[in-house]
């Protein structure tokens, strides 16, 4: 037989140093318990979740919850056994994530998480929906070197760069997300974030490849395929043989970058020269073939 405990408008606090030497539920020594908590904050290492309700259920070496946030969008679950946990949500809202992060790195749209691990490690995938990622230089460093540089890959690109900004609702402190996913694993007693694929759809450009950060030494790397100048592509792939001679069939430009150096300032090693050397032979290449092109399969001009 459980017993039950009811936790109305009463704020939790837990200090993570008196747990630092935890080890794992494996004893067998927990109550069988059933927990209701309304209205009430719960924090942990000063990271707070305003719970709405939440019901954890404990039982011996097992642990199960569920806790909708006082937002009315984010709710959490979750599962202890032994030493593995498991985390599970299809909605949690950027203020939600921002408090669990101590940093405001979201505004608006929402995240989905799904991961599992123990006390050593954690793997999982992130989906991001609608959302702006904010005050991460090395994103916004990127986007904007690339898209005030647009005559680098194609001199037939010369819009004004602050009309396109403006046009595409650009955000100097930010990069707006449509849709994102990732793959990735995180030592935590490293402190080592490894980001092993990334995809990111945005206005202006998309994010594909793969990062490492650490957070001990606050150092990250990465290599990145970015397709940009996604405004330009949108409207010249559908001007009739212009668009196929200048973008070519997948109706986009695209780059590879390596990133290297700490949080605050990065060096990017980019790929212009050579992206551009192909990108005028291409365009040499779909010009010369525009006569055979109904006579031709696709695949043998690429």
């Amino acid at each position: 037989k459980s017993s039950i405990v009811n936790i109305d408008n009463i704020d939790i606090n837990i200090i993570a140093e008196k747990y630092k030497n935890y080890k794992s539920l494996s004893k067998n020594n927990l109550p069988n318990v059933n927990i209701y908590v309304l209205n009430s904050i719960v924090g942990y290492d000063a990271r707070y979740i305003y719970v709405k309700n939440a019901n954890i259920k404990i039982n011996k070496n097992k642990i199960v919850g569920k806790i909708q946030d006082q937002d009315n969008i984010s709710i959490l679950k979750f599962e202890l056994y032994d030493e593995e946990i498991s985390l599970y949500s299809k909605k949690l809202s950027s203020n939600f994530v921002n408090r669990i992060l101590k940093k405001y790195k979201f505004r608006d749209g929402f995240i989905s998480i799904e991961a599992v691990g123990d006390k050593r490690h954690l793997n999982g995938a992130i989906k991001l929906h609608h959302t702006t990622l904010k005050d991460v230089r090395a994103v916004n460093n990127l986007i904007t070197f690339i898209n005030t540089t647009p005559a680098a890959f194609n001199p037939l690109l010369t819009l004004p760069t602050l009309f396109r900004l403006g046009q595409t609702n650009f955000d100097l402190d930010g990069y707006y997300i449509v849709d994102g996913n990732m793959n990735f694993s995180y030592n935590i007693k490293k402190e080592l974030l490894k980001i092993n694929s990334l995809y990111t759809r945005g206005k202006m450009a998309d994010f594909r490849g793969n990062i490492i950060a650490n957070y001990k030494n606050k150092k990250i790397q990465a290599k990145i395929q970015v397709i940009f100048l996604k405004d330009y592509s949108k409207v010249i792939k559908n001007i009739p043989l212009l668009g196929y001679i200048i973008v070519g069939d997948d109706g986009n430009f695209l780059t590879n970058v390596n990133l290297e150096g700490s949080f605050e300032k990065q060096t990017f090693e980019t790929h212009f020269v050579n992206d551009t050397t192909n990108g005028l032979l291409n365009i040499i290449k779909r010009t010369i073939s525009l006569p055979i092109l109904p006579f031709v399969n696709k695949e043998d001009l690429k």
